[in-house]
């Protein structure tokens, strides 16, 4: 399925249990590889939510699989190449905290428009920059629970580009 992030159209794996609901919910976001819908992540990860009780929405961010826009692994390597991995570094803490994160902002807003969802019990998970994604995400939505993740590349994301 696809759905809105301001002027572009992204893609999004919904899993949902049988009956009416009202279900919680999880955003799953992904990590950094360019398509990440072609593995079996999303169906695995549906496969221990769903039969739980819960609906699973995996957007695919910005420049990922079939969702519009340049992925965010050639606009870094693109950056290291002009002008060095410190600017590479800083580039990716302005594109975590901003451009990518409105993905699954815009996954959240998506999943809360289903009326089968339980609003109340919104969760988000994720794995490596989806991880990043999950605690940036999860600031500005009260109500919004950043789950354990099960990859944070953090090291990445931490280091402090040259000033």
């Amino acid at each position: 399925m696809t759905f809105k992030s301001g002027n572009l159209t992204l893609v999004g794996f919904l899993y949902k249990p049988d009956g009416q609901g009202p279900f919680p919910g999880i955003i799953w976001n992904h990590g950094s590889e360019q398509n990440p819908s072609i593995g079996p992540e999303f169906d695995a990860v549906a496969n221990i939510f769903v039969p739980a009780g819960y609906v699973v929405f995996a957007p695919v961010r910005r420049g990922h699989g079939l969702s519009e826009a340049e992925y965010i692994g050639d606009q870094l390597e693109a950056e290291r190449n002009q002008k060095g991995a410190d600017a590479a570094a800083q580039l990716m803490v302005q594109l975590m905290e901003g451009p990518q994160l409105d993905g699954p902002s815009a996954g959240l807003a998506y999943l809360k428009s289903l009326p089968y969802v339980d609003v109340k019990r919104l969760a988000v998970v994720g794995c490596s920059f989806g991880g990043i994604e999950m605690l940036l995400a999860a600031e500005p939505n009260p109500g919004f629970r950043p789950l354990p993740t099960t990859w944070l590349s953090s090291a990445q994301f931490v280091a402090e580009p040259a000033q």
